[in-house]
């Protein structure tokens, strides 16, 4: 029975992949490429360390000192901060480092 289990996983796996051209989802793509602050962290008392609402507020600032001009609705999304900007008169989401503010593109 267990490698049935095994067999079906595999087969889910890779036609997985082979729908994707042999690459995995954007979101493992992101998890390799963004490490974002863990918010899942407490202290002692059980409080939130960090927070993330208030974090995503902050980078939307930074971002937007840094030339990303009309950035907004940002958050957190697998460690990367995406937010939404105006291009060419349409709103486009794009995705941003944490630590460097580099624009991050996922291929």
């Amino acid at each position: 029975m267990r490698m049935r289990y095994l067999a079906v996983l595999a087969l889910l796996f890779l036609s997985g992949c082979a729908s994707t051209g042999g690459v995995p989802p954007r979101e493992l793509q992101a998890e390799r490429q963004c490490d974002g602050p863990n918010f899942g962290e407490v202290d002692a008392k059980g409080r939130p360390i960090n927070d993330e609402e208030g974090m995503a507020k902050r980078a939307e600032l930074i971002l937007q000192a840094h030339g990303v001009h009309g950035a907004h609705s940002t958050r957190w999304w697998h460690g990367c901060l995406q937010t939404f900007v105006n291009v060419d008169g349409h709103e486009v989401m794009k995705f941003y480092d944490p630590w460097s503010y580099d624009e991050v593109t996922f291929d």
